[in-house]
């Protein structure tokens, strides 16, 4: 009786699944054209390209010696600062997270916390950064001509600092770099660093402005940069858009900070998309923030703004649709114009009608869940989209200071948009760079593929591998033009990768529907595989006593013989259960694209 009532008192059943969760179920059942759940079939699918996102830069033990000749160079530590190093470490990384909040001034004027910055923060997120442009390959700005970089929030210059070492081809460029901050001494130390690894390395330095003001004003001064003659090539702005203060409130505004913080984000990407259009068709945006659940919700926003103002979305989405996983948290329907276009604006109105009835606790209400051919994926608003990847190739120097401190990492991540000015011959979108010689080689296999009777499949991997009832091998969930993928066999798949499959022509609008997630179900090809991979799930596979165990639905590692509330689906697990990376959890701690080792947030 007492567990009964306790189960009540947190909206499930005695059985233990939550009575939203059967509201739900319909959605499924109604998207299933007739057909029900099980009886659908996953099909299979070939690789056809695979482009890793996070990829260690060439010549990685020279670029770790490298950056730490310049630090050295730049801001040698001194004898107490040396010892008192891991102290100081510790006690920045809790202001900057923990007690954040109560920072009475800027850290950059105390020397023991610059030291600790420039150190191990700096050269922590030059790692990030580096893994990351290794993987976009961003295109050099052209030899010929005059070009410019506005890098917003810049810090020591962390994300030009990385750029410089992942991209060989870029050192030799004749480039202007604007730095924007509130700081100015750290300003000077990125200046100074950037200088030094220029001189150590042969190059020539690039031409830096260090503008010491707020992001709106920066970008004003980029604006009469480029009226001087000069062309932006790159925007990008690293761990500052969650950081934002929010907008001044004018007499007479209603008291709302969320509120706020949009404005300041649309002002930001205003700024942005002058800039864009400004320059030549190779011009981006990228932004990068922390793989927390603000970080990835700033980026989701801030995609779905971009949308609004005609801007191209090249990654990490493989298309410009709606997202899976955003839904408006402030209110507004940013997507509700796409149901219009699709389903005629009384068709629109009447299925956000039904989305809300179906959960009268709001957890898809709002309807910003994102519908696709009429599926809704469960996971929108419970989630956020960040990629994470192992810290394999960082210096031994750090790795050492990091276990001094106790803050050994296995683990990184972030969330990250990549955006460019539409353009009459701009190749399609969602392909990271956006290179010619790739969408030439795409189309040609999309005509073939065509001839036989097939067709080809963009997605990006957006989680941790983990197990599902019934499924072959461990799954992955995937962004896709069609919304959410279920992707089964991607366990040696990489997060953050970029897939190409090729499929049965039409095949996702016969394809199974996840139950839990409202994904579509697809599963990789093995060698020598017919057909589709089966028409219903099964039971979940037992697991011998002492063999290891696999992240299952529910992110943790189980084994045995499994309670009945625990085989439900819906059912959360317990609070104290230690949840695996990537896989699903209770509302704010989500599946896959949304759980995650705790992410290092300092910037």
């Amino acid at each position: 009786m007492e567990r009964n009532r306790h189960a009540r008192a947190q909206g499930l059943r005695p059985g233990g699944m939550r009575q939203a969760d059967r509201r739900n179920r319909k959605t499924f059942d109604r998207s299933s054209a007739g057909t029900g759940y099980r009886e659908q079939p996953v099909f299979l699918a070939d690789l056809v390209r695979r482009d890793n996102l996070f990829i260690e830069p060439a010549g990685k033990d020279h670029l770790n010696d490298l950056l730490y000749r310049a630090i050295d160079a730049v801001c040698p530590l001194k004898g107490n600062h040396r010892r008192d190093l891991p102290d100081n470490i510790v006690a920045l990384s809790r202001m900057l997270t923990v007690n954040r909040a109560e920072l009475q001034r800027p850290y950059w004027v105390s020397a023991p916390l610059t030291s600790a910055y420039v150190h191990y923060f700096l050269p922590w997120n030059i790692f990030r950064l580096t893994r990351l442009f290794s993987g976009l390959k961003l295109p050099a700005p052209p030899a010929e001509g005059e070009y410019f970089m506005l890098d917003l929030g810049s810090g020591p210059l962390t994300l030009p600092l990385a750029l410089w070492l992942a991209s060989p081809e870029w050192r030799a460029r004749r480039l202007t770099l604007m730095a924007v901050d509130c700081a100015g001494h750290p300003l000077h130390i990125g200046k100074t660093l950037l200088d030094t690894m220029a001189r150590m390395e042969g190059y020539e330095p690039w031409k830096v402005h260090l503008v010491q003001a707020p992001l709106t004003q920066g970008l004003r001064r980029a604006g009469a940069l480029a009226q001087k003659g000069l062309s932006p090539w790159l925007v990008s702005a690293a761990n500052v858009l969650n950081e934002l203060p929010p907008a001044r409130r004018r007499h007479g505004d209603e008291e709302d900070g969320a509120a706020g913080e949009r404005s300041r984000h649309e002002e930001v990407l205003k700024g942005v998309t002058a800039l864009l259009r400004k320059g030549q068709p190779g011009a981006r945006a990228l932004f990068v923030e922390p793989g927390t659940r603000l970080g990835g919700l700033t980026l989701m926003y801030l995609r779905a703004l971009a949308c609004e103002t005609k801007l191209s979305v090249y990654g990490p989405c493989p298309h410009e649709g709606l997202c899976p996983l955003y839904r408006d948290e402030y209110g507004d329907d940013c997507n509700q114009d796409e149901y219009g276009s699709e389903y005629g604006e009384d068709e629109a109105d009447a299925l956000l009608d039904s989305l809300e009835e179906l959960d009268e606790t709001a957890e898809v209400s709002g309807a910003v869940a994102a519908v696709r051919q009429g599926r809704v994926s469960r996971l929108a608003g419970r989630s956020w989209c960040h990629a994470t990847f192992g810290s394999e190739g960082v210096s031994r120097r750090l790795a050492d200071l990091s276990a001094r401190t106790g803050f050994a990492k296995e683990s990184l991540s972030l969330s990250w948009l990549l955006l460019g000015a539409h353009s009459g011959d701009q190749p399609a979108q969602g392909t990271c760079t956006g290179t010619n010689l790739q969408e030439e080689e795409h189309a040609q296999n999309a005509q073939d593929a065509a001839r036989e009777g097939m067709e080809l499949l963009r997605l990006r991997l957006i989680s941790q591998p983990f197990r599902v009832p019934g499924s072959r091998g461990l799954c992955r969930y995937a962004c896709s033009s069609h919304g959410l993928i279920l992707l089964d066999n991607a366990a040696d798949l990489a997060n953050g990768a970029l897939l190409t499959l090729r499929l049965e022509k039409d095949a996702l609008a016969r394809a199974r529907v996840d139950e839990r997630s409202g994904a579509l179900c697809l599963s990789l090809r093995r060698a020598g595989e017919q057909g589709h991979a089966g028409a219903g799930r099964g039971r979940r596979p037992r697991t011998e006593a002492g063999s290891d165990a696999l992240p299952d639905r529910y992110g943790t590692a189980r084994q045995g013989r499994q309670g009945r509330q625990d085989r439900r689906p819906g059912r959360r697990p317990d609070s104290n259960t230690r949840r695996e990376a990537g896989r699903p959890a209770g509302r704010g701690q989500t599946p896959g694209p949304g759980a995650g080792r705790k992410a290092d947030r300092a910037r």
